[in-house]
């Protein structure tokens, strides 16, 4: 049987001195940035001691190379790690692959937008570039909506919920995107259904939660979707006399924009407004997510054999 390689394949992100957040900035937005952007970025990374990006894709990486093989033996699946940005570059990643290996793409990114499209024309620009005899057979679909991805930020919500009380008001975060990018308004529907699924199994009221988009870059000309983070903690925090919950569903593990963005100017926030902030912990490298990814790494190479 021809030996299938998974590629795991993260955002990325940068380390915390100034050629590396150059290097990234210059990648993510296809211009040489702007030094205050840079040092902007490098300060951030510096207060959280680091990105854990890198480390957290890569046990999640080894783990799942462990259930593949508990389910299906050795030699029957690898699983690598890329990041679109920074390294290790899918370059790389396929420079580990054997030939004649076919590849299963697995984007760590749970909702379906364009921008989650990029992860295969990246893959595919390297393939490209390396010249390598590989073929990407499937590709894992968005999967924000699937009953076990739910149920795993549901467990994590309830847990941070017995730290408030009843009526502390909760806010689902993901990542903004440009409005004007092509399938903007599908992305932010399916952060929201991701949010209400979640809110349903937690059993909170319609008025006690709502959706946020956060980290979006510093863009002046670019209208992103909203509303914002620090606008919804501005307007909640004062309604609660505990705390507020800020529950990301679109982030997987710990990174940039969760213990910066939610971690640090968020919680400014809500404690300037002489409250607390909760956050649920993340999925990380847990069982529960690596289950998760085995299950839809298997129906992604069954549904694609079946059309092959």
């Amino acid at each position: 049987m021809t030996p299938t390689a998974v590629l795991l394949m993260a955002f990325g992100s940068a380390q915390p001195d100034v050629d590396s957040a150059r290097r990234y900035l210059a990648q993510v937005t296809g211009r040489d940035p702007a030094m205050d952007h840079v040092t902007n970025l490098v300060d951030r990374l510096r207060i959280i001691g680091g990105s854990p990006l890198g480390a957290v894709t890569a046990l999640q990486a080894t783990r799942l190379e462990s259930e593949l093989r508990r389910r299906h033996g050795p030699g029957r699946f690898s699983v690598h790690v890329a990041m679109r940005h920074g390294s290790p570059a899918p370059e790389e990643a396929l420079r580990a692959i054997p030939d004649e290996s076919s590849i299963v793409l697995l984007p760590l990114s749970a909702q379906h937008s364009a921008d989650r499209r990029q992860y295969r024309v990246r893959l595919d620009e390297a393939i490209t570039a390396t010249g390598r005899g590989l073929a990407v057979v499937a590709e894992v679909s968005a999967f924000g909506e699937h009953p076990d991805f739910v149920a795993a930020l549901a467990r994590r919500l309830r847990a941070a919920l017995c730290d408030a009380a009843e009526s502390a008001p909760v806010i689902f975060t993901a990542h903004s995107l440009p409005q004007a990018m092509a399938g903007s308004d599908r992305y932010a529907d399916a952060v929201y259904t991701t949010a209400a699924l979640v809110a349903s199994s937690c059993g909170l009221p319609d008025t006690r939660w709502t959706v946020a988009f956060q980290s979006r870059p510093r863009v002046a000309h670019q209208v992103w979707l909203g509303p914002a983070l620090e606008d919804v903690v501005n307007e909640v925090a004062p309604t609660t006399d505990d705390a507020v919950v800020v529950s990301p569903v679109q982030f997987l593990c710990d990174h940039l924009e969760v213990l910066y963005d939610i971690d640090v100017v968020a919680r400014r926030i809500v404690e300037g407004h002489g409250r607390h902030l909760l956050r649920p912990r993340m999925l990380n490298a847990d069982a529960d997510l690596i289950t998760l990814c085995a299950d839809l790494v298997d129906a992604a190479v069954v549904a694609a054999a079946a059309y092959a």
